[in-house]
């Protein structure tokens, strides 16, 4: 069909048989051709030899040829020059098929497959590459180099045009089908028109005997229904009972353990109290007894080593200096004596030094057994309490005087400062009471 101008509106054909697209200024169609090489501007780019030459021979035959700008003084031969390449060149836009089906190839396989199939699908001659090619051995040498590429093209175009052609075809047996399902269905009406009746008189039958069976099962529902109010309510005394009977048991349990817990510390206490008492008794045996004894053997042996008072005493006597002359005068008169009277005062003074030592290792020792008998108490206590705690678990302790009984031997009051002592009689005492057994006689 031949493109049609008026005085504002322009036309351009779609290709023979295809129609015709209408614009209404020059204006408008210029600025779909401006949009047309952006939807084309793929093509554009600088390719490498050979595809240079692809690139050219497709952007001059089937873009620029056929997008060109009008104005008002070349719009006839514009018309003229679209309506004659129609014949051999098909026009391709964005919104043709043709041209989205390109569009897609491009996204899909890659520009040089694009390029090919753009210029099969609007080459009507299907021969203008293979004459440029024997005229031009760089068209050629595409032809060898991009053999692959132009066969994957031509394919898809041939899909895309047997595709097309089948559409009509599709369509008719479509029609058909919608002649021949029209038909069926008005048979169908008539026939279930026909079944309306004999589905009313099943359906009221099934009613009727739906009614009766719900009738029957009401009543029997009914019937079940007292029985379970009957035995829900049996359940509900028996699990009140049950309730009543768990709580006392509950709560005797709790006064049992209870009971447990707080023996349980009693335990950890008395072990406690158990190991610190030992080691309390550990160091004032070893240290206050055993030291006490060794540091009374070394007292007596530097006292001895140093000669006693009288070694003392002429030690002083030898410097009247430092303690005055009166005072030396005493220490000579003390030491003038003889051997008998050095051996008494020498006696006298390691009487008083064993007396004070003595009085330390009795502290010490009493200390010990101190520690000893609150050792063994606790080791006592924590035997007691488990023997108790043994004894409740066996259950043989039901009665509260047993408890009471056990108790009060168990925690008694600690006896702690009240352990006998030995008599002890320090070296001083020894030597009063024999001189006075000797002022008797």
């Amino acid at each position: 069909m031949n493109e049609q101008m008026t005085t504002d509106k322009i036309s351009i054909p779609l290709g023979e048989g295809r129609g015709e697209k209408s614009f209404s200024s020059i204006e408008q169609y210029n600025e779909f051709i401006r949009n047309e090489h952006a939807f084309w501007k793929w093509i554009g780019g600088r390719l490498e030899h050979p595809l240079n030459y692809l690139q050219d021979f497709v952007k001059t035959k089937c873009i620029n040829d056929l997008l060109i700008n009008i104005d008002a003084n070349n719009v006839s031969n514009h018309i003229r020059i679209l309506s004659e390449r129609q014949k051999r060149w098909l026009p391709i836009y964005s919104f043709t098929p043709e041209g989205q089906f390109i569009k897609h190839i491009h996204d899909s396989y890659g520009q040089v497959i694009g390029m090919f199939a753009l210029l099969h699908i609007t080459d009507l001659t299907y021969n203008e590459l293979s004459v440029v090619a024997r005229q031009n051995n760089h068209y050629a040498d595409l032809m060898k180099i991009y053999s692959t590429q132009n066969a994957i093209a031509i394919n898809m175009v041939l899909l895309f045009k047997n595709k097309q052609q089948g559409t009509t075809a599709y369509v008719d047996s479509i029609e058909a089908m919608h002649k021949e399902f029209t038909y069926t269905l008005s048979c169908v009406e008539e026939k279930l028109s026909q079944s309306v009746d004999e589905y009313n008189n099943k359906i009221n039958s099934i009613i009727d005997k739906h009614e009766s069976l719900y009738k029957k099962t009401k009543e029997k529902f009914k019937r079940w229904s007292e029985r379970c109010l009957a035995g829900i309510k049996k359940t509900r005394v028996f699990a009140e009972n049950t309730f009543i009977e768990s709580k006392e048991d509950i709560k005797q349990a709790a006064t049992a353990y209870h009971e447990q817990v707080d023996l349980d510390a009693s335990v950890c206490y008395w072990l406690s109290r158990k190991s610190t008492n030992q080691r309390n008794s550990f160091i004032w045996l070893i240290f206050g007894v055993g030291g006490s004894i060794a540091l009374t053997f070394i007292l007596l042996v530097e006292y001895y080593a140093k000669g006693g008072i009288v070694g003392l005493s002429s030690k002083i006597a030898e410097t009247p200096d430092k303690v005055g002359v009166k005072t030396a005068e005493q220490v000579m008169a003390l030491t003038a004596g003889n051997g008998m009277e050095h051996l008494v005062i020498n006696m006298t003074g390691a009487a008083l030094v064993v007396t004070l030592m003595a009085v330390i290792i009795r502290v010490a020792l009493r200390q010990f057994n101190t520690y000893s008998h609150l050792s063994l108490e606790a080791e006592e206590r924590v035997t007691m309490v488990k023997t108790y705690l043994a004894l409740l678990n066996e259950g043989k302790l039901k009665s509260d005087q047993d408890r009471h009984l056990a108790l009060e031997a168990l925690f008694r009051t600690s006896q702690t400062g009240m352990i006998a002592e030995t008599s002890f009689n320090s070296p001083v005492d020894i030597i009063v009471k024999s001189l006075a057994d000797k002022a008797k006689v």
